[in-house]
């Protein structure tokens, strides 16, 4: 029985945007392999990016920042890789 060849893999793409949330305004900051990682970076950043301790707490557990002209979210994107198959699979 051949073996699967899929490797799936969850991205995380951090986005500034404006006060509304909205689409047309995403413009992508970074890509971290967890959400976890964005507000890490967010909170190392913390100044530079101007946000309060609150915005960091809200972005934990909301995925976003609120109420302000700029806000960060992050969004998942699911990546699936399928490799080639070996010789032995092939036949």
């Amino acid at each position: 029985m051949a073996t699967s060849n899929r490797i799936k893999a969850e991205m995380y793409i951090l986005f500034s945007c404006n006060a509304w949330h909205e689409y047309s305004s995403f413009e992508p900051k970074a890509v971290f392999s967890s959400i976890e990682k964005a507000a890490d970076f967010l909170q190392k950043n913390r100044r530079k990016l101007k946000l309060e301790e609150d915005d960091i707490e809200c972005f934990r557990q909301h995925s976003q920042t609120q109420g302000r002209n700029t806000n960060y979210l992050v969004q998942s994107l699911s990546l699936i890789h399928i490799s080639e198959p070996t010789r032995q699979e092939a036949i």
